[in-house]
């Protein structure tokens, strides 16, 4: 509840605003990379999850939700830093509003044929870097499947349900 309280109180508030870059270098199919990283928001409840304040903080999982994903591309040629810089400074400019699900975006700029620079935007209040470190293997897990053609049933990793009705 600390860091939904801490971002009601101004909605300039980026302390808790994460921004992270992948750079892939290769044959990267970004078709593939697209349907594994919305393969991560369907499976893991906190990606699809929003933040209400009823009185209290309340998180509220969304049963669906699509990924948002920007797609850029250069030539190698091009200027990239300043391309980059320009597109990382946006992209920080736009903060996530609690009540909206998913509290993660991507942006995918492709430089040249082989390179592939990712920058996944994410509020803290889902992720932080021991999470992250998970998502990413089941990231490299269902990219890899997909490529072998591989379909995988829905598997829900971490639900809220279970543990709520425990409680």
């Amino acid at each position: 509840t600390t860091i939904y309280n801490l971002q009601q109180k101004s909605s300039q508030n980026q302390f808790y605003f994460i921004q992270s870059t992948i750079t892939l270098e290769g044959d990267i199919d970004i078709s593939i990379m697209k349907k594994s990283w919305q393969t991560l928001i369907n499976n893991f409840d906190i990606l699809r999850s929003s933040f209400h304040n009823a009185g209290e903080p309340v998180q509220v999982v969304m049963d669906q939700v699509t990924l948002d994903i920007k797609e850029f591309s250069f030539n190698i040629d091009d200027d990239i830093d300043t391309h980059w810089n320009n597109i990382v400074t946006k992209d920080k400019s736009s903060l996530f509003e609690p009540m909206d699900a998913p509290q993660i975006r991507l942006t995918f700029v492709s430089i040249g044929d082989n390179i592939i620079k990712i920058l996944i935007t994410h509020n803290q209040i889902i992720l932080d870097g021991w999470s992250f470190r998970i998502l990413f293997k089941n990231l490299i897990f269902y990219y890899k499947s997909f490529l072998k053609k591989i379909e995988l049933p829905q598997i829900k990793y971490y639900q809220m349900k279970p543990y709520i009705e425990y409680i």
